[in-house]
């Protein structure tokens, strides 16, 4: 596969190489969730609301020699209108494009390049919560290590954040949320899985 230069990134090109690697996403989510706030108009509100904790609503992105620790209160919240952008262009087929998260313990930039069948990931780890494969925090500077181009399924990628977006729709759902601004990719969902 064709390397590309990641132009956020302030890495030379001998810096870059391919791993290609899996991708999966455990949640872990307690059954109790808050109640409708009717001055909700956002998703990304709603999300706030709904999971009352920090702990016990937790999403962990794992890679095959790291994994991000996120919590749905703070960082879903912070990021939900990148993902949501970031999934919509990949699946609109844009062939390459940035992103960027920012949230408390998960801000990160870089872009992503995309074929028929892979996504090649290029990220620049500002603030994350890393753990390496044996479970050991990754300290900031260490992040240059992971900065590498990712080879993902693009497929399985997608699947995967469709899954954890899906329990959160069901999850604003159940509590009383209809008609939020920016709920059309989680609404797609629903009627997808034929909710």
């Amino acid at each position: 596969m064709e390397l590309f230069m990641v132009s956020l990134l302030t890495l030379r090109l001998q810096d870059l190489y391919l791993i290609s690697m899996s991708f999966k996403i455990e949640v872990r989510k307690k059954e109790n969730l808050g109640k409708l706030d009717p001055e909700d108009e956002r998703t990304d509100e709603a999300i706030w609301t709904i999971y009352p904790d920090y702990s016990g609503y937790e999403f962990e992105l794992i890679f095959s020699y790291f994994s991000i620790n996120l919590d749905f209160r703070g960082d879903l919240y912070s990021i939900y209108g990148d993902v949501v952008k970031m999934l919509t262009k990949i699946r609109a087929g844009e062939k390459k494009f940035s992103w960027s998260f920012l949230s408390s313990t998960f801000t990160a930039k870089g872009e992503i390049s995309v074929t028929e069948d892979q996504i090649l990931f290029a990220p620049r780890w500002i603030v994350v919560a890393m753990k390496d494969r044996n479970g050991n925090i990754v300290e900031a500077a260490d992040y240059r290590s992971y900065e590498h181009v990712h080879e993902l399924d693009k497929n399985y990628f997608l699947n995967e954040w469709d899954q954890m977006l899906l329990g959160v729709a069901r999850d604003l759902k159940k509590v009383g949320y209809e008609n939020l601004e920016d709920f059309d990719y989680l609404s797609d969902l629903l009627k997808k899985y034929g909710e």
